[in-house]
């Protein structure tokens, strides 16, 4: 004889309905992302892209969020509002997850195209930091360029360096490039010290424990407007 306690049930139901409302908003944000690329290839409205996305981003999808934070502040099909891109974040700056972290810190940056603006650089660089400092490898030259670019109360020629050579030594050929245009900008003492930062920076890394994801299903090439960071260096 099985006994179900009234408790229990509202648990299970409460589980489901949470899995149902997961799935619904994954559902409304992979539409969403069809909708926009449909749009951006057909040069259409944004409309229902904006509106699926908004639906999955209400329903806490996190990288919903991210995506038309990144639209409304670059104005990629939707008129530039800081503020509500802002808004949006908020609803997700709290995550420890850290490919969240990383979608956060690249909804601050430009399209190749687009010259960079310091203060998002800055508002990138705490997301992008926390998200290479827990493992997450595309989140690493992301953040070199940005300690490389921020601005001068941000600004750290030595973190770039470290960071940069690490996603240079992972293939990363933007990060190789930003790397050779920052050597000359570098003291003797700076260049010693970034190296032994490396170092340190390669030691920690390597004593983390397997298993952490370097991809997710959720990377910056599924998004519309996801660039890497533009090809120009302050």
């Amino acid at each position: 004889m099985f006994v179900f306690f009234l408790s229990d049930v509202q648990i299970t139901l409460a589980q489901l309905e949470a899995r149902s409302n997961r799935t619904d908003a994954d559902t409304a944000y992979k539409q969403g992302l069809a909708l926009a690329q449909k749009a951006k290839s057909e040069g259409g409205s944004m409309v229902e892209a904006v509106a699926a996305l908004n639906a999955a981003a209400e329903q806490g999808q996190p990288f919903a969020a991210t995506t038309l934070a990144r639209m409304y502040r670059l104005g990629d099909g939707v008129p530039k509002d800081d503020a509500h891109a802002e808004a949006l974040i908020a609803r997700v700056a709290r995550s420890s997850d850290p490919v969240v972290l990383f979608q956060i810190g690249l909804s601050y940056l430009p399209n190749s195209n687009q010259q960079s603006e310091e203060k998002n650089v800055d508002r990138a660089i705490p997301y992008l930091l926390r998200s290479a400092q827990s493992g997450y490898g595309p989140a690493v030259g992301p953040l070199g360029f940005c300690f490389m670019a921020g601005s001068t109360e941000r600004q750290d020629f030595v973190a770039a360096f470290q960071w940069l050579s690490l996603a240079a030594a992972q293939g990363d050929e933007s990060s190789r490039m930003y790397l050779e245009r920052l050597r000359p900008r570098l003291t003797a003492a700076q260049t010693t010290e970034a190296l032994q930062r490396l170092n340190d920076l390669r030691s920690r890394m390597s004593a983390r424990p397997a298993g952490l994801p370097s991809v997710t299903p959720y990377s910056s090439a599924t998004l519309p407007g996801q660039a890497p960071p533009p090809q120009t260096a302050r």
